[in-house]
């Protein structure tokens, strides 16, 4: 599952205060980031984000 948000920074800062952080972090073409988040079951969910 993808959802975009507003301001993915924001929220990837307000997850690793939580203790969670990223599985992966990729930056694609046009500056589009994309942080993928895996539990212990191999199940992700994945917050994308634009350039501005």
């Amino acid at each position: 599952m993808l959802s975009f948000v507003d301001d993915l920074d924001g929220r990837v800062a307000e997850i690793a205060r939580r203790g969670i952080r990223a599985a992966q972090r990729q930056t694609f073409e046009g500056g589009v980031t994309k942080a993928t988040y895996r539990d212990a079951d191999g199940n992700e969910i994945s917050l994308g984000g634009g350039s501005g």
